[in-house]
This record gives structure tokens, sequence and C-alpha cells, in this order.
């Protein structure tokens, strides 16, 4: 679910990407990841399905290594392009939480599009669980 109001526009980085609608300052948590909504798959039902959705999977969600377990939002958060110089990042409210936050790492312009290092999810936890 998102904090911030967002739109989903042509991206100058890759296809379409995400934008905020209104400033963010730094440190906002502007989405957390939905359980009850989101799709978590099992390497096994992976290895199931057919090639379009495998690919489809893979290019919208993101694979924990941690849990060995497909991630896929069930909203606009797939639209969120890779940068080496991100203005989002993951983030865990405590250490033992298994919930994420995506927070804001700068202060962000409205208009501006909102990037993230997917290197992030090679670490990932089970952030939707």
């Amino acid at each position: 679910m998102f904090y911030i109001n967002v739109q989903v526009k042509p991206s100058p980085v890759h296809g379409n990407g995400l934008f905020t609608a209104e400033p963010v300052s730094a440190g906002t948590t502007i989405y957390q990841g939905n359980a009850d909504l989101d799709l978590i798959i099992s390497e096994e039902k992976f290895s199931t399905l057919d090639a379009a959705e495998q690919q489809f999977i893979s290019h919208y969600g993101a694979h924990s290594r941690q849990d060995q377990q497909w991630h896929l939002a069930h909203d606009h958060i797939r639209f969120c392009n890779h940068s080496n110089d991100p203005n989002v990042t993951l983030s865990y409210p405590d250490a033992n939480s298994h919930s994420c936050q995506i927070v804001a790492v700068c202060d962000i312009n409205a208009g501006e599009e909102l990037l993230q290092d997917y290197r992030e999810f090679e670490e990932l936890r089970a952030c939707l669980q």
C-alpha cells in the first residue's frame, strides 16, 4: 500500500516508471507490502508455470534467496525502476520484523521518478509475510 500519491508514466530509465505526485521528505515511508493481496509463490509452484507466466513474475516480482520464494506485488510498486543511485530503499521497522517498507533516502520532488537499487532484492527477507 502506498502512503503517497504516485503515477505510472513513461520513464526515461526504462519503459514505464513510478513517479511521485507530491514532494516526499527524506525518511518518509512511502510503501508497505500487503500479504493479504500480494502473491507469494514457492519455487516448486513457480517451476510449474508456463514460460510467459514465469517471465512476467521474474520481470515484475522479486525472488528472495532467504525464503526461496517469489514475491509479486499486487499494485504499482512493480513499476519502480532500478538505479545504482536510488532515491528509495528497503527498510525494516525493527531487527525482528518480517515486514519491510520502502522509504525515501533523500528529499524527492513532485513529479520525480522513484528509483530503487534492485540489488537489495538479493538480500530480501520474507518481506510480505
